[in-house]
Parts: structure tokens; C-alpha cells; sequence
């Protein structure tokens, strides 16, 4: 999967915090036979999230942002019942209030949503298939599991014999622990949507504990992990997801990435082809595999596999902005442009896209665009590394170097290990007369690699 856009997305979210509304609901449960305290409380929470989300579909169906009746095109392609599945990986509930008295579990829930991030966030996963199937799965797996509970509730009631009954009871409990897991999971998507990347391990590793089996759950997991630079832990439970479901092909993508974040390339490529044989049409493969044979660098068959991604998904919006990335840094300008145009006219808000079109255009000494061009794409992504890096180079090449310093700093606060950042950073001190500062930024370069660093070094009478 393009697991590194899939996150930057991820992080342009915007705070809720204009036309807001709070949907507010209250369900009482009624135990029977087989319930305890933690399956009554999951059925409850359910069926309350259940009618919250339904609340909330026909408000955004029928409600724009201007307040006309006209229906977002958001929604144009769904079902009620994706709809509400996408809504609730998308939202968090929050509970208001909750008793239980041994009969009776009562809750009270609320969700809160701004119109216009909400339809954004469902947008973007209408758009992304595998999150799409992520939360249609996991609607099934909640929705199955209430249903085989309220079938089993009859027979328990009904069923005489007391060795059946013990296994009815046994199956109940499990379905009540697939039941809370699944909502569980809703809460870790939600979590990360709603800028609550603090919770969203925990909830992941909640529904893990209830479901051990429960692959969606390890693999989200394991993108906790790596978006947070954990890529050992990720690898892990990429794994693990993969042991559980050894179908589970966005699984073999996103462990192939982490591969690739590791430099190890060779164990990447079999991840990839391992995912394209699950899935023909996983533009997404395609794409990585390009991606892992350009840091091979065999540019020629990753141009080849980016191509037949853009075939298979001719809105492959990263397809378009990884070749135009390619033919940007072997100075073929006249493929770049269109290329990257035609990204960001498929994904306004592909930060990478912008980035690299930023880069041409420096390259081409249109250094004031190419600024507008990096500030975008880190208004889109804030966490990019790359573009305050280059836009530490666009103010560097205007003479502006104290900004330029601010750039790399920031460059290398996202990423500890930015070598270039710290050579351009050194390069950037020793021009101000700041000499000191200067060789220990290089000579940090140098430790992580960087050759240019480590000829500066030589050349000007330092140990390497």
C-alpha cells in the first residue's frame, strides 16, 4: 500500500472545531440469560453507536454545508450501511452516561461532528479501497456478532440440555468479545482521524486482547507503529496479520514498506509480488514495487511498474507523482511538470506531489514559486520532512540563510536521521561565520553517511 501517502493524509487533518453538532442517544439493555456486566454493556454501546451513526448519515446525506438538501457527493456511491460503517471508523463516541444493576444496562452516548471534516474523512476513504474494506469488514463482523448473539440468547432460554447449553454460552461470550473488538477498532480509526494518535494504540491493543485473532487489528497496529518510527514493532505485527490471514494482501504491501524503510530491499520485493498474486489489480503493489526497485536503483523498472499501476487505477494520483519525482531528479523537466500537474489535479492535497513540482521549478530558478509550492505541500502535510528541507534550500539559494537554518532544523526535528538536512544545516552555520556549529552539524552527516559531509570534513582539516 502507498502506506507513506496513506499517512501524510492522515495528518492533514484538521481539528473539529466549526459547525459542530453533537448527536446525542440513550439505549437501555435488558440481560437475559448468558449476560453478564461486559456483554450487556457491549450490546448497549452498540446499539447506541448503532443509532447515533444512523442519526448522523441522514443529517450529512441530507444537509450541505449551506444548508440545502442537496447530497454530497461523498455519499453518492454508498449504501446505508457502508455509510455507517465508514462513519463509524471516522468519528469517536463518547459516553456520557452509563449504570448497570445487574438487569439493566442504560448508556448514554454522544458523537460529536463537524459536516465538513466528516465528509472529507469519508471522502478520502471512499477513496482509498483497503481503508474502505477495513471499515466495511469490521461494520459486518460488529453487525454478524450482535446478530448471533441475539440467536444464541433464544436458544440458551430454550435449550434443556445442559451440555449444549454450556457450549451455546461459551459461543455467546465469544461473539460478545468479536462484538466489543470490532468496536474497539472503531474507536482506533476514529482516534487517528480525530487527532488522537495518543489513543489509537491502546485501542488497537484493546481489540487485540478481546479478539486474538483478529487481523485488521494487528495490521492497523502495526500502522500505528510505523507512523509513530517503530518500524521493528511494525514489522512484527504486519507478520502476525499476515500468520492470521495468510490472504491478506494490503498486509504484504505495507510489511514490504516497512522493508524498504529499513533498507532491506531484497526482503521487500517478494512482499510486493506476494501482494500483486493476492490482488492483480493492487495498483497499490505496483506502485511500491516501483518505488523498491527506484531505491535500488534500477530506474528503468521502476518507471515500468508505476506505468502499469497508472493502467490498472488511472486515478492513481501517487503513480503520477512518483514518475514525475523520477524524471524530476534526472533533470527530465518536460515529463516532470504534467506528471506532477496531473497528481495534484487527481489529490489536492498529495503533499508529495507538490514538494516535488516545488523542486523543479527551483530547479529551474523559479525559486518563488517553488517556495509556494513547498509551503503547500506543508500546509497539506506538517510532518514532511522533505519539503522544509527543500525550502530550506529555496531560501538558501535567495540569500536568506537565517530562514533557510529554520527550515533544516525543523527538517531534522521530523527526521533525526535527515543527513542531508545536516549537511545543508552546517553548510548554512559555517556561511554565517558560526564555524563551530557548523563542523559538528557535518560531522554528524558524516556519522550518518553522508559523503559530501565527509569530503567537507577531509578537505577542511577535520577527522572524519
Amino acid at each position: 500500500m502507498k502506506i507513506w501517502i496513506s499517512i501524510l493524509m492522515l495528518l492533514s487533518g484538521l481539528p473539529l472545531y466549526s459547525q459542530s453538532k453533537t448527536f446525542v442517544r440513550s439505549y437501555t439493555y435488558l440481560a437475559g440469560i448468558g449476560d453478564n456486566k461486559m456483554s450487556s454493556g457491549t450490546l448497549a454501546l452498540y446499539n447506541v453507536k448503532r443509532a447515533l451513526l444512523q442519526e448522523i448519515s441522514l443529517y450529512l446525506q441530507n444537509t450541505s454545508a449551506d444548508g440545502s438538501t442537496e447530497k454530497a457527493s461523498a455519499f453518492s456511491r454508498l449504501d446505508s450501511g457502508q455509510i455507517c460503517s465508514i462513519l463509524g471508523g471516522v468519528t469517536n463516541t463518547k459516553i456520557v452516561n452509563e449504570h448497570w444493576n445487574g438487569k439493566k444496562y442504560l448508556i448514554e452516548a454522544s458523537v460529536s461532528v463537524n459536516r465538513t471534516e466528516v465528509t472529507k474523512s469519508i471522502s478520502t476513504i471512499v477513496n482509498d479501497r483497503d481503508k474502505m474494506k477495513d471499515l466495511v469488514i469490521t461494520g459486518w463482523r460488529a453487525d454478524s456478532a450482535a446478530t448471533l448473539m441475539d440467536t444464541l440468547r433464544e436458544l440458551i432460554a430454550g435449550e434443556k440440555d445442559v451440555s449444549k447449553r454450556k457450549e451455546e454460552l461459551a459461543h455467546y461470550a465469544s461473539a460478545a468479545r468479536i462484538l466489543s473488538a470490532s468496536l474497539w477498532f472503531e474507536e482506533g480509526y476514529g482516534a487517528d482521524v480525530m487527532k488522537k494518535r495518543d489513543k489509537r494504540i491502546l485501542f488497537f491493543e484493546k481489540a487485540i486482547e478481546l479478539d486474538p485473532e483478529y487481523s485488521e487489528a494487528y495490521h492497523n497496529l502495526g500502522l500505528s507503529y510505523y507512523s509513530n518510527g517503530d518500524t521493528g514493532k511494525a514489522i512484527s505485527l504486519f507478520q502476525k496479520a499476515i500468520a492470521l490471514n495468510p490472504g491478506y494482501s494490503r498486509a504484504y504491501d505495507d510489511l514490504g514498506f516497512a522493508y524498504v524503510g529499513e533498507d532491506s530491499i531484497d526482503k521487500a520485493i517478494p512482499m510486493f509480488n506476494r501482494a500483486i498474486e493476492l490482488d492483480a489489480n493492487d495498483s497499490y503493489g505496483y506502485d511500491d514495487l516501483g518505488y523498491a526497485y527506484y531505491k535500488k536503483g534500477d530506474l528503468e523498472k521502476a518507471i515500468e511498474f508505476h506505468e502499469t499501476a497508472i493502467r490498472i487505477d488511472p486515478n492513481d494520483s501517487y503513480g503520477y507523482a512518483a514518475l514525475g519525482h523520477y524524471y524530476a531528479v534526472t533533470d527530465s523537466v518536460d515529463k516532470a511538470i504534467p506528471l506532477l500537474q496531473k497528481a495534484i489535479e487527481l489529490d489536492p492535497n498529495n503533499a508529495f506531489a507538490y514538494d516535488n513540482l516545488g523542486f523543479v521549478y527551483a530547479d529551474l530558478d523559479s525559486v518563488d514559486k517553488a517556495i509556494f509550492l513547498y509551503k503547500k505541500a506543508i500546509g497539506i502535510s506538517p510532518q514532511h520532512p522533505r519539503a522544509f528541507y527543500n525550502l530550506g534550500n529555496a531560501f538558501s539559494k535567495k540569500g536568506n540563510t537565517d530562514t533557510a537554518i529554520v527550515m533544516y532544523m525543523k527538517a531534522i526535528k521530523l527526521d533525526p536521521k535527515f543527513s542531508s538536512a545536516y549537511y545543508n544545516l552546517g553548510l548554512a552555520y559555517d556561511k554565517k561565520g558560526e564555524t563551530r556549529k557548523g563542523a559538528d552539524c557535518l560531522k554528524k552527516a558524516a556519522l550518518l553517511g553522508n559523503k559530501d559531509a565527509q569530503s567537507w570534513l577531509e578537505q577542511n582539516g577535520y577527522a572524519k
